[in-house]
Order: structure tokens, then sequence, then C-alpha cells
């Protein structure tokens, strides 16, 4: 009995480790790929970018930071590679800057990735949930519309409490809101929920009403393990 015991507790463990290890590992490798970076040790740095990718290729911000990589190691071509399946991901370049996207963005092979940008991108919003990006992001403008100018507190604490029964709503329907079929809609939500820190969390009834559906989403494996951690930390 204390054998059957023990296995199943490792089976258990394994399954817990196997169900978290993509996020965890992912983090390791990006780390590993900056500090490799930071060194000046280029080509260690993209194997390891290589490796993250291999366990989550949908976040496009890491394969800006592997362009820029591969423009220090003067390898163009590998740069071009990660631009473009990083532009298939969601990556607009419109909203990044660098002197390694300079220099690219000069030359004629930069000139030829301009005139593909937006069909790439299509790619990725071919690939997600509109419905659910175009919700997010308005209700996010709206919120920052609110933040830009002298807005009442109550009208903002009225609005940021709608915001999240709209979350909410989506969630109970379709479910959390994650990258992979949201795309920026997941960093969308994301903001509309850190409004509702501090004393809400994770008592009050809104909170109580998606924490289910957020802990799906980490047991799904769709969702870092740490993904409430600020809120578990913050401090007022």
């Amino acid at each position: 009995m204390k054998i059957i015991f023990f296995t199943l507790l490792l089976l258990n463990n394994w399954m817990i480790y196997s169900q978290d290890n993509k996020f965890i590992e992912y983090n390791y490798q990006i780390d590993q790929a900056e500090h490799s970076d930071s060194l000046g040790n280029y080509k260690e740095s993209l194997a390891f970018y290589d490796s993250a990718f291999s366990l989550i290729e949908y976040y496009p911000s890491e394969y800006f930071s592997a362009f820029q990589v591969s423009i220090k190691d003067s390898n163009i071509e590998l740069a071009i590679k990660y631009l473009d399946k990083g532009t298939t991901k969601g990556l607009d370049i419109a909203n990044w800057y660098g002197d390694q996207l300079d220099y690219f963005l000069a030359t004629e092979k930069g000139q030829l990735y301009l005139t593909r940008k937006d069909s790439l991108l299509n790619i990725h919003f071919n690939s997600i949930d509109l419905n659910c990006f175009n919700l997010f992001k308005e209700l996010y403008d709206k919120d920052q519309g609110l933040r830009n100018v002298r807005t009442p507190l109550n009208k903002m604490i009225e609005v940021d409490s709608l915001n999240f029964e709209a979350l909410i709503h989506y969630s109970e329907e379709y479910g959390f809101p994650v990258f992979r079929t949201c795309g920026y809609g997941e960093n969308k939500a994301w903001i509309l929920l850190w409004h509702h820190r501090g004393e809400e969390y994770p008592n009050s009834d809104q909170w109580q009403r998606i924490l289910p559906y957020i802990q799906k989403r980490i047991d799904e494996g769709e969702l870092h393990p740490d993904y409430l951690k600020m809120w578990d930390e913050y401090t007022y």
C-alpha cells in the first residue's frame, strides 16, 4: 500500500509540474536569453529564444527581442525570420523602437518587410477571436479615456465595476481571455482587472465570481500559474 500511495503521489506531483512547466520553463529560457544577450553571447541567446518558442510560440514581444539580438549578431536573414514570425503573432513594429529596428528598416530588406507587414499581421488577426479583442480594446479605451481627463472618482469607480462585469460575463460564456485566442485583448483585460486590487481582492462578489475562470485557465496551461501573484502581493 505504501508503494502504491508513493507512486500516486509522484504521479500527482508530475502532473502538476508538467501542467505548470510550460510557462515556468518558458520564462526561464527567456531569462537566460536576456542574460546571454547582456553578456554579448548572441548565438547562445538566440538558442535560448528558440527553446522558449518551442514551448510557447504565440507571444509576439519575445520575437522582437530575438530580432534585435540577430541584428547584433549580424545575421539579418535570421532577424527577418523572427520579425516575420512575430508579426504573424501580432507584433506591430509601429509600436516598437530601437537602434536595431532603425538600422533594419533603412535597408532594402527592411523596406521589403514593410510591404508585407500588414498581410502578416492579418494572419494573427485571422487566428484570434476578434470579438474578444475588440471588446476589451473598447473597454480599455473607455477606461483610459476617463483617466486622461478630470473624471469624478465615483464615476471612475462605477465604470471600473461595469468593466469588471463585462469581463465576468465574457468569462462565463467563453472562458477567461488568454493571448492565444484573444491576442492583446488579454493584456487589456489584465489592466481592467488590475484596477480591482487592494481591499477588493479576493473577497468581493465580483472577484469570487471570476476567480474560478482564471483558475481554470491556469489549470488548462493557458495562463501562468503566477498570474495572480501581483494581486496577492499588492500592498497599499
